[in-house]
């Protein structure tokens, strides 16, 4: 079982089949400023891992099993930013005006 923060919003799923892991991303609000964590956890609810700390105000999560890349949407900055699976090489995949 996972425990999310007080306060806390789940906004975004994506499941792993291959790996057999589950991403999530937690929002919370301080001073009206958005901000995300994405976590990961293992279907058992335990090995649980911040993957990302400031991921900005998530709005949605995908995998890549090709690559093994985690992409997620940030509509504060309207960027898709990505990374390996494990949270490393992290980087911006795409810049927009457009609201995500």
């Amino acid at each position: 079982l996972v425990e999310i923060e007080d306060k806390a919003k789940v906004e975004s799923i994506a499941v792993d089949s291959i790996n057999r892991w589950l991403f999530w991303a937690q929002i919370t609000w301080q001073l009206d400023i958005p901000f995300s964590k994405i976590c990961r956890t293992d279907m058992m609810g335990t090995d649980m891992k911040i993957i990302s700390s400031d991921a900005g105000f998530v709005s949605g999560i995908a995998i890549d099993h090709i690559k093994l890349k985690l992409y997620w949407s940030d509509s504060f900055t309207k960027t898709i930013k990505s990374s390996n699976l494990d949270g490393s090489q992290r980087s911006i995949f795409l810049r927009t005006n457009v609201r995500l």
